[in-house]
């Protein structure tokens, strides 16, 4: 069964995503997405809502937070499995947001994170 998220939004579109409550359910609506629009979707558990949305495959890096890093705005800071995967988002962040980010290995050896400079 799918919805239309109350709680999150598209970053390009701002419009509700659509929620999927399992991973499966997702992965078949990734799969037709792919097979009917030529559009290679990736589906990915949302850390605020807990259920399963959609996004391009190009878009994709995954992420979770830091167990011991906090940004400036007091949230746990997003770890990123590999130096490449955090510069990737750096760049989409950068071409979308117009902000410089660099990446650095997290000091507690929990992935690799962004900041500003």
């Amino acid at each position: 069964m799918t919805n239309k998220s109350t709680t999150c939004m598209g970053k390009i579109s701002g419009r509700p995503l659509t929620e999927y409550t399992t991973m499966s359910e997702a992965n078949e609506a990734a799969a037709y997405v792919d097979r009917t629009h030529g559009n290679e979707m990736v589906a990915y558990r949302c850390q605020r809502c807990h259920m399963w949305h959609l996004g391009t495959a190009e878009r994709h890096t995954p992420s979770q937070p830091c167990g011991v890093c906090v940004g400036g705005n007091g949230q746990p800071k997003q770890s990123y499995r590999s130096e490449a995967e955090a510069e990737r988002r750096a760049k989409i962040l950068g071409r979308e947001r117009r902000v410089y980010l660099r990446s650095y290995s997290c000091p507690h050896g929990d992935g690799w994170h962004l900041t500003k400079g």
